[in-house]
């Protein structure tokens, strides 16, 4: 057994499938999180389940799966298990699953503004699958299969009943009992309990689908005619509008099922802060240019503080310039900038003639504080970049 955690993320194209492996107490425990892909295009690639489903029940070892987690209903997050059912006999021995609330049988039973919420959802993908039946289009095809209610239901049937107890789990869940974790410690942050907020208005559409009059008949598309006295251009641009917004309807829905995913934060074995030991990110000055110089903490910054102070220094403000010092061109003047003062000690005096600024406001110059400090940050950033690419 290692005593390091492990997460492992399967490349199965376009879709989720993680397996976090964590020591706990002389065992090693597994949480799968999701398994799917988009069911269109090269993402929706069926093929490759099977090899990941084996390599999952071979890091068991023989063992159940300790936590499933099924983070929401979308299928590129939930139909691989049942498609490994299905098509492989595959199938995973779990003890502990998390499955998000909204997927609970009677939630929208009880929870009467979010079912109102998903009845229009639902009201909006079928009017957008009927006119995507008449007017097909290819970019929008892996969006609805993703959405689609029907198989999804079907996918999160299977995965109710897949472990052997089953939470149905939101931000305010007492989440004791719900796994075998013993070291590691959980919370869960998202989602909440009411999903009514996660969905938007709906922007009306004007599709103009007809279904026909015999039974089974494929629907058609039908352009309205202007009403008498309305422009046609003006009136059939109106119609364009309105179509088009099918598009920001079907983002809609699919941004609300992503919105009702469980979030879980994982902590596991944390250290004690060692005196003398850095921490995590702060970087040592070896003198050589291009390495980055940690920025000293608070702590460490307030006594250098209180000794400027002690020496005469204001606080927030910057010592008075030496006359003695100060350049021949900038003699004389007050509140020179500190740029001006650098660019005359070295020769560009011509540039530092210009009339000097008036203190008429104590504070930093607006104009120059934010590029000040964005500057700072990039070039932080940059060293930090070449010392993780040079290790």
């Amino acid at each position: 057994m290692t005593d390091k955690l492990r997460v492992r993320l399967y490349n199965i194209r376009f879709g989720d499938a993680v397996l976090v492996s964590v020591p706990d107490n002389g065992t090693t425990r597994h949480i799968l999180i999701d398994v799917g892909n988009v069911l269109a295009g090269e993402g929706g690639f069926d093929a490759v389940f099977k090899p990941v489903i084996e390599d999952i029940k071979a890091e068991l070892g023989g063992k159940p799966l300790d936590l499933y987690v099924m983070t929401h209903e979308h299928m590129d997050h939930i139909q691989g298990l049942p498609f490994a059912k299905e098509k492989a006999n595959l199938e995973l021995d779990v003890d502990f699953a998390w499955i998000t609330a909204s997927a609970k049988p009677d939630y929208y039973e009880t929870h009467p503004n979010a079912k109102k919420k998903k009845l229009e959802a639902l009201a909006a993908y079928e009017e957008i699958a009927a006119y995507l039946q008449a007017e097909p289009d290819k970019t929008l095809e892996g969006l609805m299969l993703n959405n689609n209610p029907r198989s999804t239901a079907d996918c999160v049937t299977y995965l109710r009943g897949l472990a052997n107890q089953t939470t149905f789990v939101h931000r305010e869940t007492d989440i004791d009992g719900t796994h075998p974790f013993e070291e590691a410690t959980f919370e869960i942050w998202g989602p909440e309990e009411d999903t009514s907020s996660y969905y938007r208005s709906f922007q009306p559409l004007a599709l103009g689908v007809n279904g026909g009059g015999a039974a089974g008949a494929e629907p058609t598309v039908v352009n309205p005619l202007p009403p008498a006295g309305v422009d046609a251009g003006a009136f059939y641009n109106l119609v364009d509008s309105r179509r088009s917004g099918l598009h920001d309807n079907l983002l809609a829905i699919d941004k609300a099922a992503n919105n009702t995913s469980i979030v879980f934060s994982l902590e596991w074995r944390l250290e004690a802060p060692v005196p003398g030991r850095r921490r995590a990110g702060e970087l040592e000055d070896d003198g050589r240019a291009g390495r980055a110089r940690a920025r000293p903490r608070a702590q460490d910054r307030a006594p250098r503080k209180l000794e400027r102070d002690a020496a005469g220094r204001d606080p927030g403000q910057d010592p008075a310039p030496d006359p003695a010092r100060q350049p021949q061109a900038l003699r004389g003047c007050v509140d020179v900038p500190q740029h001006l003062q650098r660019r005359a000690r070295h020769g560009h005096a011509r540039r530092a003639r210009r009339p000097c600024r008036a203190p008429l406001d104590p504070r930093p110059d607006p104009r120059r504080g934010p590029h000040r400090h964005r500057a700072r940050w990039l070039i932080q950033f940059s060293s930090w970049s070449a010392i993780t690419s040079r290790s």
